[in-house]
Parts: C-alpha cells; sequence; structure tokens
C-alpha cells in the first residue's frame, strides 16, 4: 500500500510540476506579447527595440506550452520540455558569462536548469523497475510509425533505467527482446493462458505472467511465476 501510495505520489508531483512550467512559460509569453516595453525593462534591459521580436518571443512561448501539455497528456512524456528547458540553460548561461548584465538572465538561467533535475530523480532509486512491451503493431496502436517502432524496439529501457522487462508472449521472437536477453537482462512475458502457451514462452522468457491455470511450480527457471487473477 505505503509502495502504491509512493507511485501516486510521486506521479501527483510530477504532473504538477509539467503544469507549473507550463503556466510560467505561458505567462512570460504573455507579457512578451501584451506588454513588451514593460516586460523587458522589468526584465533588466532599458530599451529595446524592435517590439516585433520580443512579440515573436512571446508568441514562441505559447508554441512550448502547447508542446508541453500535448506530449504530457497524450503520452506522458516530458522530452520537449527538458531539451527544451536545456538549451534555454545553455543559452542564457553563455549570455551572462558573455557579459548579459540584465539580472533575470541568470535567475531564468537557474530556473530552466532545475526543471530537467526535478524530472530526472527516481521516485523509488531502491526498487527495480521495469518495461510492460509488445510489438505494437496494428490499428489498436494510435501512434505515429516512428513512436511505433521506437516502442517495438523499446528504446525507452535505458532512459527509464529499467532492469527487466514483460513483453506479449506471443511476440518473444522479437529483435529488440533478444538483444536485451542478450545482454543478461530479465525477461518476463504475459500473459499465459495454458500449458501449452507456457511451454513455448519459456523457452525464451525467465518467467510468466498468468491467468486461468496453474502452472506446475516445477517449471519455472526463475523467481516464482506472477499470477494475474
Amino acid at each position: 500500500m505505503s509502495e502504491a501510495r509512493g507511485r501516486l505520489d510521486a506521479a501527483t508531483i510530477e504532473r504538477w510540476l509539467v503544469y507549473l512550467v507550463a503556466v510560467h512559460s505561458a505567462a512570460v509569453g504573455l507579457m512578451l506579447l501584451l506588454a513588451p516595453t514593460w516586460a523587458t525593462r522589468f526584465g533588466g534591459w532599458e530599451h529595446v527595440a524592435p517590439l516585433f521580436f520580443t512579440r515573436q518571443a512571446g508568441v514562441f512561448h505559447f508554441v512550448v506550452v502547447v508542446g508541453y501539455l500535448g506530449e504530457y497528456r497524450r503520452y506522458g512524456g516530458v522530452r520537449l520540455l527538458v531539451a527544451t528547458k536545456a538549451l534555454a540553460t545553455l543559452f542564457l548561461s553563455a549570455a551572462w558569462l558573455g557579459g548579459e548584465s540584465a539580472w533575470s538572465v541568470p535567475f531564468s538561467a537557474a530556473g530552466d536548469a532545475a526543471a530537467p533535475r526535478s524530472r530526472h530523480g527516481p521516485a523509488a532509486p531502491d526498487r527495480p523497475r521495469g518495461l510492460t512491451t509488445c510489438n505494437f503493431e496494428g490499428p489498436k496502436w494510435p501512434l505515429s510509425e516512428t513512436r511505433r517502432g521506437e516502442l517495438a524496439g523499446i528504446c525507452d529501457f535505458g532512459p527509464t533505467g529499467s532492469a527487466f522487462i514483460s513483453h506479449n508472449h506471443r511476440e518473444l521472437d522479437s529483435p529488440a527482446v533478444s538483444a536485451l536477453k542478450a545482454r543478461g537482462v530479465p525477461v518476463l512475458c504475459w500473459t499465459v493462458r495454458g500449458p501449452a502457451e507456457e511451454a513455448a514462452a519459456r523457452r525464451v522468457a525467465d518467467n510468466i505472467t498468468f491467468e486461468g491455470y496453474a502452472p506446475d511450480r516445477a517449471t519455472p527457471t526463475g523467481p516464482r511465476s506472477s499470477r494475474n487473477d
């Protein structure tokens, strides 16, 4: 119960961080778009001309807000947010070190630098994490061809710090599964519903998730099988 609550709390914190970053970017964009003279003076610049580029910067802030929220709400991802904040940190830090005197430059660089670190702090670093995977084929996966290829290739295994995968038992011949298996990564599978499926799955899988029958306890090659009631 406490473990599940910890995961929930971490997910809630991440969600609110994404929303707060989006609100901040929208507020900055609104100020640059509607009150560019006041916004630039507040940021530490006495005179900025022409104001077209200041307003354009405001519009770009709204563009990234749409990207942040779109990626997070549809895929649960923050790649655009992290990449944007990392590039902003590099640019602002270089400007400050190059002699830019506006007070907002180093403060903005520090704020942007904090966003990637907030994302990458693992919720439970002492617990192994894994990916539930398959080949992501067919119309039931309304994703772009590029994203389906990334998921089928289990490209997120390293970036997520995963220690194992649980793959569709009918698709254990996947090259991505074979590559991870060759590296010694534990391979589990889902969802086995009979002895024949179990026998086929165990040719590759170290363990199984099962339902609808009781597997022979003498057959597992790894830890005890997982039951999915």
